[in-house]
């Protein structure tokens, strides 16, 4: 059975999602999408608007715009008006920190990995996250911050793990990784990575809601990162 402390102690970078891995963030976009559907004259009379919800809750709201809404509004403007139902929300429902995600991230930096958030958020939505990060006292210098290029979405496109390793120091070969994620595109990800080369396992956190297909993927899983921080300490 796969052990964590030896597979992260084996790991010369450690990669990791932010929704719904790190932050507890999903309860403030469950109230963001609602609005993002409702108040939205253009969006509130589709017959198929509970699937848009659906969408954009499961892939984001590219995935969602490419889906649904490319013939009614340009994906610039769903974004601008996601982004402003989500900051309106977190007025309400600040985005919080998973317990023990201060304890892990630390705990990799101390013994000298190289991390990096792998996300697809929106500009000021990212903003936000990364300000709930430095509220709760994690560190920003400890990680680098990998976004969307070109418009493109940032996972599964291994690009993101290339323009990652250019920006690293010459002399900092990376032969084994690790992605922490929580959703079926971190664990397509990890595989990009994979094919790159690089041994590349990925810890699903699954939360109260375990998929069984992204379980499958995984190389070990935990409900949380409180519980995988203890399993790091206890060497399991």
């Amino acid at each position: 059975m796969t052990n964590i402390a030896t597979l992260v102690r084996s790991a010369d970078l450690a990669m990791f999602d932010l929704d719904g891995t790190v932050l507890e963030s999903m309860p403030t976009h469950n109230i963001a999408i609602e609005h993002f559907v409702e108040d939205d004259p253009l969006l509130n009379g589709l017959p198929h608007k509970e699937v848009i919800k659906r969408a954009i809750h499961s892939n984001a709201v590219r995935t969602a715009w490419e889906q649904h809404l490319s013939g009614i509004m340009p994906y610039e403007e769903a974004i601008r008006k996601y982004e402003e139902q989500f900051l309106e929300a977190e007025k309400r429902l600040p985005v919080k920190v998973y317990w023990g995600s201060k304890h892990v991230l630390e705990h990799l930096s101390e013994q000298g990995k190289h991390i990096a958030a792998v996300t697809g958020m929106a500009p000021r939505i990212l903003a936000c996250a990364l300000g709930a990060l430095q509220i709760h006292g994690i560190n920003r210098a400890m990680f680098d911050v990998i976004v969307n290029d070109d418009g493109r979405p940032v996972k599964p496109n291994p690009e993101a793990y290339d323009r990652l390793i250019a920006d690293l120091q010459p002399e900092r070969r990376i032969r084994r990784a690790v992605m922490f994620g929580d959703t079926m595109t971190d664990a397509k990800f990890a595989a990009a990575v994979r094919k790159r080369g690089i041994a590349t396992d990925f810890v699903y956190l699954y939360g109260t809601r375990p998929d069984r297909a992204i379980r499958e993927q995984s190389t070990i899983a935990f409900p949380n990162m409180l519980s995988m921080y203890g399993a790091m300490m206890q060497g399991r």
